[in-house]
């Protein structure tokens, strides 16, 4: 399969999506960081980078065909999109740190 998003292959996108979550797992919202073990802590902590894991997976599967390609691909997405709003969600209500 040779799909592609603007030109670039999908698995060049979901390396990249991969990549993001690293990052994320190193750099995240320290001044609305809740209490650890509540679920606001676990939201902010965690909720982005399963986002771009996500999004690599559902890259990588429309790319390859496997496992369902683009429509279990959607499905992916579309999980990593609730995911993000969540944590934009909690990320705006949660009070900032003094």
């Amino acid at each position: 399969m040779n799909a592609t998003i603007l030109g670039v292959p999908y698995y060049v996108w979901g390396s990249g999506f991969l990549v993001l979550a690293v990052v994320w797992i190193f750099d995240r919202p320290l001044d609305r960081a809740a209490a650890p073990k509540t679920l606001r802590f676990v939201v902010l902590r965690w909720f982005h980078v399963l986002v771009w894991i996500l999004l690599g997976i559902a890259s990588l599967v429309a790319g390859s065909g496997v496992l369902g390609g683009p429509p279990a691909s959607r499905a992916v997405a579309l999980l990593s999109l609730i995911l993000y709003l969540a944590f934009v969600f909690t990320l705006l209500t949660s009070p900032r740190k003094s």
